[in-house]
């Protein structure tokens, strides 16, 4: 299946995509809690559409989720119990005008107080629904640092952004050989940053859509849908034909 992040809803003419969309997909959209949820699902579900919750917190708080969170703000995925939801398990959001990148250095050397928390939370939540946990395609010994275990009983996805550097394609071929999972491609726009390196050409998109088919992943999430809109026709059309559309 081929699925799509949503970070930004609000940037986005639903109706269009709508119209743009030939083949079954869901989309995961970003929200802070289940009434926005709810609200985004009834303007774009439709026959060809299902909707999953993608819960985010405040910038302030951390963004995504993590080990290094409170108790109080990790209890905020219960209310998404019972539905599709993707949880993205990264280093907390660093903050405006932090280097990301030495930021998440720290990690290396800290462990998230609250990662068991995170752990069995996870693992409650999915015998009522169906969770993704998404996240950076990093050794599980780094990982675990911040909370993002091998868990069981939910879906896994990787992040595969070749934008962020060609040469991250052999280290992400070499992880796709050996992890059975669901991985996201882009950029196609710009995320929470504001500054992520995106795909300069339709060609790209498709390298790297050729790229996954010869690996045999089938089950790709593209990222993001406020960025693939900007593009236009043509790049819904190429998901079209990788679809069997």
């Amino acid at each position: 299946m081929i699925r799509f992040w949503c970070e930004f809803p609000k940037e986005v003419n639903w109706e269009k995509f709508k119209e743009r969309v030939k083949f079954k997909t869901e989309v995961y959209v970003a929200v802070g809690n289940r009434m926005e949820f709810d609200e985004w699902e009834k303007k774009i579900k439709n026959e060809k559409i299902g909707v999953g919750a993608w819960p985010v917190l405040n910038k302030e708080d951390g963004y995504w989720f993590s080990g290094f969170l409170s108790k109080e703000l990790i209890d905020k995925l219960d209310e998404f119990k019972g539905l599709k939801v993707k949880v993205d398990i990264e280093p907390l959001f660093p903050g405006e005008g932090k280097n990301p990148w030495l930021f998440v250095l720290n990690y290396i050397f800290l462990n998230g107080e609250n990662n068991e928390y995170l752990r069995e939370k996870i693992e409650n939540l999915s015998k009522k629904s169906e969770i993704i946990i998404s996240g950076f395609p990093l050794p599980l010994f780094f990982r675990k640092r911040y909370g993002h275990f091998d868990f069981e009983n939910v879906k896994r996805n990787y992040i595969a952004y070749t934008t962020f550097g060609r040469f991250l394609r052999l280290y992400y071929g070499w992880f796709i050989k050996r992890n059975e999972s669901m991985f996201s491609i882009g950029c196609i726009g710009k995320g929470i940053f504001g500054n992520e390196p995106v795909y300069k050409n339709l060609e790209e998109f498709k390298r790297d859509l050729e790229w996954l088919r010869k690996l045999n992943v089938r089950d790709i999430n593209v990222f993001d849908v406020s960025g693939i809109m900007e593009r236009g026709n043509k790049w819904f059309r190429v998901l079209e034909i990788y679809s069997g559309v």
